[in-house]
């Protein structure tokens, strides 16, 4: 029943490009999952994941796209972005949205198989595509002025226990085994194709040392990717944003411990991705806090007023081409700005 509640709606609507197959220029198959899809930043990424502008040279036929959130509404916006963008892409796309409320840790497993359910055969994917993207604010103000628990336990289900479980539930599943058993549950997977969160609120700025990049040799034709959606907060303090921050510094340091994990294991690299303050509904959480510290909100409003805030389009292109690219250190920290200035540094 628990998990039925959660799926009250998973709609799966398989758009077919009006360009004959022999004619698409793409030839990628992917599996994309997006968690908080719903709006902001999700949405931004998925619709930007099947746009297909990164040019990598990683040509896209086609893609089955899973999206998780708590709204009916905003994933069928996501939808409809999605299925426009991947008709002007010429991208074969497949669509199912999945109910699902993270802070019900106790049904969060039977849901997670239903929704991996949907995925079958594994087999035909070139690549596997987790967004970990869904998180709150939490409490914003002194750290001495909580009050709720329960507001606090919540905020953590979702923010941590639901990221990590969802990262490490869809390795187990996805992630191509580097050295498979015999009869292993999941075999390595045969391609048919060749190929080569709900806002960040970092202050704009880079982090250091991000700049070298380390190629990953890996099956030419298989690749898994988990996305961590990061912050600037997960790495710097910032006064009156503690919940905030903690729950970014355990989901991130989680990441990347799994990451070296998987380095040994498997197939599967992780990107700890901070896509820097941008226009969504959380920014405007962070001006309208009551109790925000004075510089940080200061910083926040500034941004707002002269039209410098990060438009989650931009980030989640430069997102996708990162992905794509694939040339990042697995399981590092990566700002939106460092791949800014990276990007005019090769101009």
């Amino acid at each position: 029943a628990g998990c039925e509640s959660l799926l009250l709606c998973a709609i799966s609507h398989p758009l077919q490009s009006n360009h004959p197959q022999s004619n698409l220029k793409t030839a990628m198959s992917m599996l994309l999952i997006v968690t908080g899809a719903s709006r902001g930043l999700g949405q931004a990424v998925a619709t930007a994941f099947v746009r297909n502008e990164a040019s990598v040279g990683v040509p896209l036929q086609s893609v089955r796209a899973l999206l998780l959130a708590r709204t009916v509404d905003g994933m069928l916006e996501t939808e409809k972005q999605m299925r426009a963008a991947a008709k002007e892409a010429q991208v074969n796309l497949d669509v199912s949205i999945h109910v699902i409320d993270l802070t019900l840790t106790s049904e969060l497993d039977e849901s997670l198989n239903g929704i991996f359910e949907c995925v079958s055969p594994v087999a035909h994917f070139d690549w596997k595509i987790l967004v970990n993207n869904a998180g709150t604010l939490g409490h914003l103000g002194p750290s001495v002025e909580m009050n709720s628990l329960p507001e606090l336990q919540q905020c953590v289900d979702t923010s941590i226990t639901s990221s990590i479980w969802i990262s490490s539930r869809f390795c187990r599943r996805f992630a191509r085994p580097n050295n498979p058993e015999p009869n292993s549950r999941h075999p390595p997977p045969v391609s048919s194709a060749s190929s080569n969160s709900d806002n960040d609120v970092a202050m704009n700025g880079t982090t250091a040392n991000h700049h070298h990049h380390q190629h990953h040799q890996h099956h030419p034709q298989q690749h898994c990717t988990v996305v961590n959606m990061t912050s600037l907060c997960a790495i710097n303090p910032f006064k009156t944003m503690a919940v905030y921050s903690a729950t970014r510094a355990a989901r991130e340091m989680f990441h990347l411990v799994l990451s070296q994990e998987e380095a040994d294991r498997s197939n599967a690299r992780v990107l700890n991705y901070a896509p820097g303050a941008c226009q969504t509904d959380m920014n405007t959480q962070l001006r309208q806090a009551p109790r925000l510290d004075k510089v940080t909100q200061d910083f926040f409003q500034r941004s707002f007023d002269e039209k410098t805030l990060i438009q989650p389009a931009d980030t989640s292109r430069r997102l996708v081409q990162f992905v794509l690219q694939d040339t990042f250190e697995s399981g590092k920290h990566y700002d939106y700005w460092d791949l800014v200035s990276e990007s005019m540094e090769n101009i």
